[in-house]
């Protein structure tokens, strides 16, 4: 009988949703993260010191609570030689952080009186820098200062 690999495990540790893993300082024993608080209470009281075993940070007290995620085997074991993926297409911007960065200036200026509007354009753009789903395209955004803000469609 011939048996597939499972696929799961061909993805990185951190793709498949690994818990980070401790060493008990007191009794040596290795406990995954949702363990820790049983481990405490029924195993062994005397612990207060857990150590990462990947990247081996030692925590005191509650500080293993905002370990949530380590190195990967490949930063672990290359070292200095190390070197993380590339980013996807370049280091782009995504459109949408563009256009919000372009609306928070766009406010920026117009509330330093760099760029001359009225009080109702500056107090709208002031709102607007504020939100983080401001629509770029034409139609829509006349909708969404209708419907939001209730502006008056200007075609």
């Amino acid at each position: 009988v011939t048996r597939a690999f499972p696929s799961s495990l061909l993805r990185p540790a951190a793709a498949r949703g690994v818990m980070v893993s401790f060493i008990c300082d007191a009794c040596q024993e290795t406990v995954r993260k949702p363990k820790v608080e049983s481990h405490y209470q029924r195993k062994c009281p005397n612990c207060w010191v857990l150590s990462c075993v990947d990247c081996g940070v030692r925590f005191e007290g509650d500080g293993y609570k905002s370990h949530n995620t380590c190195i990967s085997e490949a930063e672990k074991y290359q070292g200095a030689l190390y070197r993380a993926p590339a980013k996807a297409a370049g280091g782009k911007v995504d459109p949408q952080t563009r256009w919000t960065d372009l609306v928070a200036r766009l406010a920026a200026e117009t509330s330093t009186g760099s760029v001359s509007a009225g009080p109702q354009v500056v107090e709208l753009l002031d709102k607007m820098a504020q939100l983080e789903n401001v629509p770029r395209k034409q139609k829509k955004f006349c909708n969404f200062l209708n419907s939001a803000f209730h502006a008056p469609p200007n075609g």
